[in-house]
């Protein structure tokens, strides 16, 4: 009896231990403290690896799997993240005994996943440090899952308003999955907001996507995002989009050309679905070709003039947008020189802007000079013929672009008509509304380098570009043409006067971009950046030893015994060891990279390349690995590791490799340093 109680207490002990334990470690030990929480909690929670090798040695993602009532070929995934389970535990698990409860009838997997929070690290770019979300919607079917993505809400975020995050990765999440989020948001008396010209910012990547959306989209498989917290009624959100996706069953239209619009002095929503899309741009495109080719063409005697005029300046349609596609490639390439052009891409827009008009009014002046035909009207039926062209090329690549340019065809319409100066001027300002919305949304809704990446695009881009300019040009010709600044039969003085005119206009424009300039360059040499008024991230990147040396003849460097090869880099003390050794076998050399850092330092990433200039790196190895060059690989290794990381990879007796690591570390105050340190192997080594 006494020993039996001995073990009750015992068991009572480590349970107390168990859930008493702080969640609030990181990496490793944070992801086995869920673990257990979720064991002692009922549950049975499995661990899936972020790396084939070693994969104990990193953190690892959690997932909690649901069976359904019934055999149903699609599971739903809720993806948390661990950092967003170690705020509250306990409410992870009030919403999993919530979700048995409902008994839908489709599998739910909730997903914990791993190394999602990378601030102040690096960019990625090259896919070498494996994130939890990533590993895993790589390793799931798209025809069997669907995802529902769990960011957490800022402090401070507005209760009840939650925004939706319907895309990423160059796509769009199902308009049924959104619309479940929605209704399931409302029916608890909460709001969900919703990006406007959705498919529009995501499809074209213009969007300030986040990373664990779009890492499913990536992969096909039909996701959307929300942002939550802890609440009771925010769990609720999700428990009552399981019950609507239950209640659908199957009977989802997949739809990812779709807008949400809102009217908000009616305070009324709607959604536009892609079959609308499509039954417009069919409407459109007849009505469109009926006006072009037919009544364009009626046997009359103003029709027969402006036909003439066409046959003989026709070519002036390609010619000029292949003009403006070379005028807006050659100043986008000396813009970029200019610094503050190049971190500003709305000012860089703008330049180019005015770079088009400005070659739209050299051009005409060549035209008149050289005697060239010059017609109003057949400039009119030009911006016309191609804002008609416009609605077809845009259409083909994303379909909600429809009503922009159906819009602008129709503001032509009203520009063709118009003969007067007066009327001619209002036009061409009218011409500017149908791309005033799309342009605010991008501006504001767009991360700053999507932005640049829109404002300094290729020359498809820039060739897209002068298509959209193109009626715009021609309404600006016109313009010109009625005013008769350059009609020769003026008297000088009288054209001079006007010319003087359109001139101060341009340089007024070139006069604010160089104020503009000029106090950027103020701000910035007087250090008085935005920067220094904004809050800092989590964490400050602080560099301890960053410099790459060279070998040179005769310089051996410091032998280091414990390397097994020269150190050709001379730093402060590093915290982070680094050995190489190599074995002979067959043919070939097995080379060793031993890395260990101290444990009682918060080792947030390491990044490890072999370089061997003119051949081949390595031919096997046992970790994953990118070629950052023909003649450099990149091992792929998740961050956080919790011990000695050993990679083994096999290569040429002939291979002179050299050996970088790069190891940030977190340290006191949220910031993180940076250690580096390069090894040089000879290629005579271990032969």
């Amino acid at each position: 009896m006494r020993e039996n109680l001995q073990k009750f207490f015992v068991c009572m002990s480590l349970l107390l231990a168990v859930f008493c334990m702080p969640l609030s470690g990181d990496g490793v030990q944070s992801g086995k403290n869920i673990y257990a929480a979720l064991k002692n909690a009922g549950f049975s929670p499995e661990f899936q690896g972020l790396s084939p090798t070693d994969a104990a040695l990193f953190p690892q993602n959690i997932t909690v799997r649901i069976p359904g009532t019934e055999e149903r070929a699609r599971t739903l995934v809720f993806a948390f993240t661990q950092e967003f389970a170690e705020a509250d535990i306990d409410a992870i698990i009030r919403f999993l005994h919530a979700v048995e409860s409902e008994h839908v009838s489709f599998p739910v997997l909730v997903l914990l996943s791993a190394n999602n929070s990378t601030a102040g690290l690096p960019a990625d770019s090259m896919h070498i440090h494996p994130s939890g979300t990533e590993t895993f919607s790589q390793a799931e079917a798209a025809e069997n899952t669907c995802a529902i993505v769990i960011e957490e809400a800022l402090p401070g975020s507005p209760e009840g308003t939650h925004p939706l995050i319907p895309g990423g990765g160059k796509d769009v999440s199902p308009l049924w999955l959104v619309q479940a989020m929605q209704s399931a948001a409302e029916a608890g008396g909460h709001k969900a907001v919703i990006p406007k010209t959705v498919a529009f910012l995501y499809r074209l990547g213009l969007s300030d996507e986040k990373a664990r959306v779009s890492a499913f989209l990536a992969q096909e498989i039909p996701a959307a995002g929300i942002l939550l917290g802890h609440t009771e009624q925010d769990f609720g959100i999700l428990l009552r989009t399981a019950r609507v996706l239950d209640q659908m069953r199957g009977a989802a239209v997949w739809d990812r050309h779709y807008s949400h619009i809102s009217v908000p002095l009616l305070g009324y929503e709607f959604w536009v679905n892609e079959a609308f899309f499509a039954t417009c741009y069919l409407l459109f495109a007849a009505a469109v070709l009926f006006m072009l080719c037919f009544l364009s063409f009626r046997d009359s005697t103003r029709n027969k003039a402006i036909l003439a005029d066409l046959a003989r300046t026709w070519y002036l349609i390609p010619l000029l947008i292949a003009a403006t596609t070379a005028a807006l490639t050659v100043s986008q390439r000396f813009l970029l020189r200019v610094p503050q052009l190049a971190a500003d891409p709305v000012l860089l827009l703008g330049a180019k802007l005015l770079a088009i008009f400005t070659l739209s009014l050299l051009l005409f002046i060549l035209e008149v000079r050289f005697n060239f035909k010059v017609s109003f009207h057949a400039a009119g039926y030009c911006l016309l013929f191609v804002a008609a062209a416009n609605i077809f090329v845009f259409c083909s690549i994303d379909l909600t672009l429809l009503f922009i340019f159906v819009l602008e065809y129709a503001a032509c319409l009203l520009a063709q008509r118009a003969k007067r100066m007066s009327t001619v001027m209002f036009t061409l300002a009218l011409l500017f509304i149908p791309f005033i919305a799309p342009a605010a949304n991008i501006v504001l809704s767009t991360n700053r380098q999507s932005l640049h990446d829109f404002a300094a695009c290729t020359v498809a881009g820039n060739a897209l570009a002068a298509c959209m300019l193109y009626p715009l040009q021609m309404q600006w010709k016109r313009l010109l043409i009625i005013s008769d600044i350059f009609d020769p039969s003026r008297p000088f003085a009288s054209r001079r006067k006007l010319l003087h005119g359109i001139s101060f206009i341009l340089l007024s424009l070139a006069a604010l971009i160089a104020l503009y300039l000029a106090a950027s360059g103020f701000i910035a040499l007087t250090g008085l950046s935005a920067g220094k008024f904004l809050p800092q991230g989590r964490f400050i990147l602080q560099k301890a030893a960053a410099a790459v040396g060279k070998v040179l003849p005769g310089d051996e460097g410091g032998q280091d015994a414990d390397s097994g090869g020269t150190v050709i880099q001379a730093a402060e003390p590093l915290r982070t060891a680094v050995t190489v050794s190599s074995e002979p076998f067959s043919e070939l050399l097995i080379r060793r990279i031993s890395i260990r850092c101290p444990e009682s330092s918060a080792v947030q990433r390491l990044e490890v390349s072999v370089e061997n200039p003119g051949g081949v790196p390595l031919y096997d190895c046992n970790y994953d690995y990118r070629f950052g060059g023909k003649d450099r690989i990149f091992f792929c290794l998740p961050d956080k590791p919790a011990g000695q990381v050993d990679i083994v990879y096999s290569c040429g007796r002939d291979a002179a490799s050299i050996v970088t690591v790069r190891a940030w570390y977190a340290e006191e105050g949220g910031t993180l340093s940076e250690e580096t340190q390069s090894v040089a192997v000879r290629q005579d080594e271990g032969s």
